[in-house]
Formats: structure tokens, C-alpha cells, sequence
């Protein structure tokens, strides 16, 4: 018999349930960074053109990397959080011996 990961089994004889999240939470927080950081290069664009009077791409366009940078980033971090937080509390639901249903996701 082979010690796959679809093979194992807890101690209990129940199958091992996975501590990644629902693809669905994924896509959704990719989705949040990737808007996060396009709302961050907007503003970033908008506050490096107020800077200069002249018109100055080079500097708007470096202030925009910096916004998007930020933002990413900054949401990146929340929505990691935030899928640890929902997969520890899924885990902990569980060993109580009540199921979240998918509504409540």
C-alpha cells in the first residue's frame, strides 16, 4: 500500500483533510492583490503627476510602481492572514465535531 497523501489516514480512520483553502478563496485573494495594486499604481500615478509641474513620466511612472508596490503588498498581507485565520478556524470547527457548510465560507 502506498503512503500517498490521498492514502493517509488520522488515527480516528478518518481521512486527512487538506490545510490548503478552497480554490475559491484563492482566486478570490489574487483577485483583491491584483486590484489592490492596480487602485495603488493609479494613485501613485495621480500623486507623482501632482508633484511636477512640467509633465515628469519618469517620476509618475516610479511614484505608480511605488503605489502598486505598497498596496500588493499591504493586501498580499491580509489576505494571507485572512486564509490562515479561516483554515485554523475550519480546523477547529472540525475537532469540535461541527462541519462549517460551504454558506458560511
Amino acid at each position: 500500500m502506498s503512503d500517498s497523501p490521498a492514502t493517509k489516514r488520522s488515527v480516528e480512520g478518518q481521512p486527512l483533510r487538506s490545510a490548503t483553502p478552497s480554490k475559491k478563496a484563492q482566486v478570490l485573494a489574487f483577485s483583491g492583490i491584483v486590484v489592490a495594486g492596480i487602485c495603488g499604481a493609479l494613485a501613485g500615478y495621480a500623486f507623482g503627476d501632482l508633484q511636477c509641474q512640467d509633465g515628469c513620466p519618469l517620476q509618475a511612472a516610479l511614484w505608480s510602481l511605488g503605489g502598486a508596490l505598497v498596496a500588493a503588498i499591504g493586501v498580499g498581507v491580509v489576505a494571507t492572514l485572512t486564509l490562515r485565520a479561516t483554515n485554523e478556524w475550519r480546523a477547529s470547527s472540525v475537532d469540535a465535531g461541527t462541519e462549517p457548510s460551504d454558506s458560511e465560507s
